[in-house]
């Protein structure tokens, strides 16, 4: 993943992981924020999609910025996204 720069407010932001084979419904994918499991629902999106998975971030407020990890099987991933106040 790569790390990522939203400003607040902005209606949203994502990160995508892209795997070497296709996504299975056997996969145990674990998105987190600082450590903290993040829930699908209105705030996080999830998709899947052949060998990409990705995040969806909603309606982006400065308690967004952090560090986002994805843990497919036990490999794992992560990037910094900066959310920049409006002043």
């Amino acid at each position: 993943m790569e790390d990522k720069t939203a400003v607040e407010e902005d209606p949203q932001a994502f990160f995508e992981i892209e795997l070497l084979r296709p996504i299975n419904e056997n996969d145990d994918i674990k998105w987190s924020l600082n450590g903290r499991k993040l829930e699908k629902g209105a705030k996080y999106g999830v998709e899947s999609n052949r060998n990409k998975c990705r995040l969806i971030i909603k309606d982006i407020t400065l308690e967004d910025e952090g560090t986002y990890a994805v843990e497919i099987n036990n490999s794992k991933s992560s990037a910094l996204l900066i959310v920049e106040g409006l002043f």
